[in-house]
Parts: C-alpha cells; sequence; structure tokens
C-alpha cells in the first residue's frame, strides 16, 4: 500500500459515520476505473497521475463543517459556496484540503478533484476520466451504472453525457440545489447522445 493509499483510508476511517470502509473501497474503485478508462481512451496521459486522483478524488468526503468554513475563511473564498448543496462542499473545497494535508500542487489534479462531482462543459481528458470513473466504478449498483458503464467500454463522450442527464434528472427529482457546472457539463456533451 503507498503513503497515499494509506493517508486516504486512514483519513476515511476516520470519519464518525461509519461509511470509511464504503467510501475508502469507493477511492480504490474510482482510481481502477479511471485508469482503465484512461488506457483506453487517453493513452498519453500519466497513468500513475490517474491513479492518484482517483485515489484521493473523495479525501475531504467527511469533513466537518467547521473545517469547510476554515478553508472558506482562509482562501478568502465566496461564502456563497454554503448555499450549494451540501454533498458537493468536498470537491469545491477538497482540493485545498489535498493541498494541505497531501502537499499536492498539481493543478490538473487539483481541478479534476473540484470538478469529479458536477462536471464542466469542456473537461480535459484527466477531468472526464475521474468524473466518469466516480459514476461507473465497480462498487455503484444499479440500472443506470451498469448503462452507462456498457457505453463507457466504448465512448468516453457519450458515457459522460449520459452521466450528465441522469444527475440533472435525479437532483430535479429530489428537488435538490444543482450546481451551475451539472448544466454546463451537460450542456457541453449532450451533443454526443445518440437518442433513438
Amino acid at each position: 500500500m503507498n503513503s497515499y493509499q494509506e493517508k486516504v483510508r486512514r483519513k476515511l476511517y476516520a470519519s464518525s459515520n461509519g461509511k470509511g470502509r464504503e467510501r475508502y473501497l469507493h477511492s480504490l474503485g474510482v482510481a481502477k476505473a479511471a485508469v482503465i478508462l484512461a488506457q483506453k481512451f487517453y493513452p498519453e496521459l500519466d497513468m500513475a497521475k490517474v491513479h492518484l486522483t482517483g485515489l484521493i478524488h473523495d479525501y475531504a468526503k467527511y469533513e466537518t463543517l467547521p473545517r469547510y468554513k476554515e478553508i472558506v475563511s482562509k482562501y478568502q473564498l465566496d461564502k456563497n459556496i454554503f448555499q450549494e448543496n451540501d454533498k458537493i462542499y468536498h470537491a469545491i473545497l477538497g482540493c485545498y484540503i489535498v493541498k494541505e494535508e497531501l502537499a499536492i500542487e498539481d493543478e490538473e489534479i487539483l481541478k479534476a478533484i473540484l470538478y469529479h462531482a458536477f462536471g464542466n462543459g469542456n473537461m480535459t481528458p484527466l477531468e472526464e476520466v475521474i468524473y466518469l470513473g466516480d459514476f461507473i466504478e465497480e462498487n455503484r449498483q444499479g440500472s443506470i451504472f451498469v448503462e452507462v458503464r456498457r457505453i463507457a467500454a466504448t465512448d468516453i463522450k457519450q458515457a459522460i453525457a449520459l452521466e450528465a442527464k441522469f444527475v440533472l434528472e435525479h437532483l430535479s427529482s429530489r428537488q435538490e440545489k444543482i450546481h451551475p457546472n451539472a448544466f454546463l457539463t451537460y450542456q457541453g456533451y449532450k451533443k454526443y447522445l445518440k437518442e433513438d
């Protein structure tokens, strides 16, 4: 086990909500899925970097609200972050926590962590494989994950479009706040959908 993997394991297992092991297995799954996607669609990427990004993408998932507030204050970020769905604080603020606690300065990695939960209309290859890998990793159960996995085997752009569409529909059906980037992701990738 490499040192980053051990740090992620310790961080997630320290959570008081009892979901640390499940989230750790998810992180390993994302690292694996992202590498498979990268090898197939973007072999020019540094696979060690892809694996690391997948491994640490949820590092800040179970931070406390006071810790998130400390990051916003320290980096003079927009306090309106706290008007967003609290399920994405770990993406928006996680890049700062990863920078501080894991001493990772690579902007490509930090951006991929930022965008993994809601995407962006024009993602880089690394951002794409982390965004999609987060959705299709092997531990996720359900027909939508099976369907997106099937499409991802041959067409990464179409798989991203389908994921983006599902995310919007799912959040809308639950009347949850949707980050503006989720709309941008769908707008940017919907042209790849093969509608019947």
